[in-house]
């Protein structure tokens, strides 16, 4: 059997056909292929004969649009009728480098039993296919601190999606989904809890391309009260799980301070909130940084340094 099944999870059909080319090129075809139709009124399976015969992958067509009500939902039905032992949920908009497979079959003899999160480069493109951004350039193929990673993102020093990931089946079962609104979050908390809020193992050599457009959640302008619903909800969550993981202050200082680029997003007094959940060093923190505030108001701004950068869903 297979270690790996790439799991896809279809709705929209516009990309679906380079999501299943890239994988139907793969150098290294040791993979198990899962595909789900959340009720889409789109039939894939033209689409899908282009690349694969019946016999080369597990379709399962569902009468209910779960991805409707949450993405989570519709995620967690697929994942069900998986049996591998590590697993890739692959967006029907994005697509994989042509060694994905491959690498992970290289490095997976590196792994123990106390990795759980496999992270390979995420690369942003357009509607088309454009590279817009590539980031992860400094990471070498190693394992990290899966918090420290997260703070990164929190900052805005990188991008992160469910795509990129694959996970370690057993693991997951014991944590499962958290639907956020729009599941936004929903992948940053799944990434830290079956990652243990410990380690994860990075490969530089293969890569993910995400599709940051109009038509995806994270490219759409319709929908940024559930964006901002869902930070409160998770980063305040995120706050409480610190606690209970005794994650060390250093990293929840580094934390709170990323939250500074959230600031347009969860609004001051949600900020306060959560520094407010880390007690009389929140507190402290919390106030120093209102009070830096209210100086760039007072003075001039040559006197006390550059000003934050404040998160957007730009």
């Amino acid at each position: 059997m297979h270690k790996l099944a790439i799991v896809v999870p279809f709705y929209k059909a516009d990309h679906f056909g380079e999501t299943l080319k890239s994988l139907w090129l793969q150098t290294n075809k040791n993979f198990s292929l899962y595909i789900g139709n959340d009720a889409s009124p789109d039939d894939p399976i033209p689409i899908i004969s282009r690349y694969f015969k019946p016999e080369e992958y597990k379709y399962f067509a569902y009468q209910d649009n779960l991805g409707s009500k949450n993405l989570a939902f519709q995620w967690q039905r697929i994942l069900q009728n998986v049996t591998e032992e590590w697993f890739q949920l692959l967006g029907d908009d994005d697509f994989v480098s042509l060694n994905f497979v491959e690498e992970f079959y290289k490095n997976i003899t590196q792994i123990d039993t106390s990795i759980n999160v496999i992270k390979v480069k995420s690369v942003l493109c357009d509607g088309n296919g454009h590279l817009t951004k590539q980031l992860y350039e400094r990471y070498l193929t190693s394992r990290y601190h899966v918090v420290d990673f997260m703070i990164d993102k929190f900052a805005g020093r990188l991008n992160s999606s469910l795509s990129e990931h694959v996970f370690r089946r057993n693991k997951f079962e014991a944590v499962g989904f958290v639907p956020y609104p729009l599941s936004w979050h929903t992948d940053d908390r799944v990434i830290l809890e079956v990652s243990n809020f410990q380690t994860f193992y990075f490969i530089a050599e293969a890569k993910v391309f995400v599709r940051i457009y109009d038509g995806s959640t994270s490219g759409a302008k319709d929908n940024l009260q559930f964006k901002r619903d869902a930070s409160i909800q998770f980063f305040n969550d995120l706050s409480d799980l610190f606690e209970k993981r005794n994650v060390s202050w250093y990293r929840k200082r580094k934390f709170l301070k990323s939250l500074k680029n959230n600031k347009e997003v969860l609004g001051i007094e949600n900020l306060k909130k959560i520094y407010y959940k880390h007690g009389l060093a929140g507190m402290l923190y919390y106030g120093t940084y209102t009070l830096k505030l209210l100086l760039k108001q007072l003075l001039p701004q040559k006197l006390i340094g550059k000003n934050h950068k404040t998160a957007t869903y730009d």
